[in-house]
């Protein structure tokens, strides 16, 4: 995965390093206030970066769940999937949510890892209320922003589903719309109105290396499933292995697939 601060979603705080690290102890994993490498700012005590960056409840939060050895520094990003990416919902309750952890961080109200990530439980989308949310998603890729956050998506059911990591913004390979973002009239039996609407749903995307997306362009699906089957992303082989035709149908129930493992990938066991 790409580093943290390059996620399309992450806020600056993302960059800096954990000023909290884990201890692992006979009762648990014990956060202990330390000082740790910032990347690209060098060593700076809790304070001075206060001074420096200000949020520093917040800043310190992130940097204890994204460095912990146990959590694989996956923890905010998962909620956040859920929450503001998935959910749509705006990022200042996040950050308050973090905000009241990290002052409890910073009282020594929480000492194990387990209770902190249990703390911000009121920003985290349940399963249910994910899946729904997945399956019904559309996000046009024609903002630049979009294409990053579909991309780190994609790459993520990609490594779900082949164990392949691929960063999300690697230049070697595109999005693929399956019914084409412009699609010439009658594409595929699709209506003008189907095609408007379906063009940027999660189920109509997948990932192809570069020059076999500029070779697939318009072309219909029986022509583009062949070219599918020799993809190297597992995501995009299993389109071809699974759908002898692509329909309006097929897009929902290819959407109500990726919600499924989704659901899985960016899941948080200590509030699921």
């Amino acid at each position: 995965m790409a580093s943290y601060h390059r996620l399309p979603f992450a806020s600056p705080l993302f960059r800096r390093a954990p000023d909290f690290t884990l201890t692992a102890t006979g009762s648990g994993e014990i956060l202990r206030r330390g000082e740790g490498l910032d990347h690209g700012f060098g060593r700076r005590s809790l304070e001075s970066k206060s001074k420096a960056f200000g949020r520093r409840k917040s800043y310190a939060l992130r940097a204890t769940l994204l460095h912990s050895s146990r959590t694989g520094g996956r923890t905010t990003i998962k909620a956040s999937v859920r929450y503001n990416v998935i959910g749509a919902n705006g990022a200042a309750e996040r950050e308050r949510s973090y905000n009241a952890v990290a002052e409890r961080l910073a009282k020594g109200e929480l000492q194990q890892l387990g209770p902190t990530l249990q703390a911000p439980r009121g920003v985290y989308v349940e399963d249910r209320a994910f899946r729904a949310a997945f399956a019904e998603k559309a996000i046009r890729t024609t903002d630049a922003r979009n294409n990053r956050v579909v991309r780190f998506l994609l790459c993520g059911l990609e490594k779900h589903l082949s164990g392949q990591d691929h960063s999300f913004t690697s230049d070697a390979f595109n999005i693929e719309h399956i019914l084409p973002q412009n699609a010439p009239d009658g594409w595929g039996g699709f209506s003008n109105e189907e095609a408007e609407a379906l063009a940027y749903r999660l189920g109509n995307m997948t990932l192809m290396q570069a020059s076999a997306n500029r070779d697939a362009g318009n072309q219909e699906y029986p022509a583009k499933r062949e070219a599918y089957r020799r993809s190297g992303f597992a995501i995009t082989r299993r389109i071809a292995e699974e759908s002898a035709e692509w329909t309006p149908e097929r897009i929902v129930e290819q959407q109500s697939w990726m919600a499924d493992q989704a659901a899985s990938i960016w899941r948080i066991a200590q509030l699921s």
